[in-house]
């Protein structure tokens, strides 16, 4: 989160399988039992910095939350803390949402422009997996994949 596309590239080369959200990047990563991009449906703040802005990242099936946070935060600067978490429960599915902050990537966003209109380095993570009827389930010992997004979620914000 927060390098530019370049730098996102050269870490993470293009996903050579099938990608339903793409762009795609990363190694092949089970998740649901099925092969998928470990990195899809990446964006970037656009021109001039081009600095990735979110992304979807599969972990893989069975995954303990511990494990899952871990992993997501190897790709956020060090000084990311979390300024909530709290598992929501809706009519349209269970998940995890994470809040976290960051004064490294609030500058580098910052540099991007109006398009991210935060400077503060705030992120919203969702956790989940899929269920059979493909809708967010919340499991602490099954987090599938981590949704990654430039803005904090609010507090009582679904899935």
């Amino acid at each position: 989160m927060g390098a530019a596309l370049a730098d996102w590239t050269s870490a993470h080369p293009k996903y050579a399988g099938k990608c339903e959200e793409t762009p795609c990047y990363g190694s092949s990563v089970t998740e649901g039992g099925i092969p998928t991009a470990q990195f899809s449906g990446v964006t970037t703040t656009g021109s001039p910095a081009y600095r990735v802005d979110g992304y979807r990242q599969s972990l893989g099936d069975g995954t303990p939350v511990a494990i899952a946070k871990a992993e997501v935060l190897k790709l956020l600067p060090p000084d990311t803390r979390t300024m909530s978490y709290e598992v929501v429960h809706s009519a349209d599915g269970s998940c995890a949402l994470w809040n976290v902050k960051s004064a490294t990537l609030g500058r580098w966003l910052a540099e991007a422009g109006p398009k991210v209109g935060d400077s503060q380095g705030a992120l919203g993570i969702e956790l989940s997996a899929y269920s059979s009827s493909d809708e967010p389930v919340y499991q602490a010992s099954n987090i599938g994949h981590a949704i990654i997004s430039i803005s904090a979620s609010p507090k009582g914000t679904g899935c």
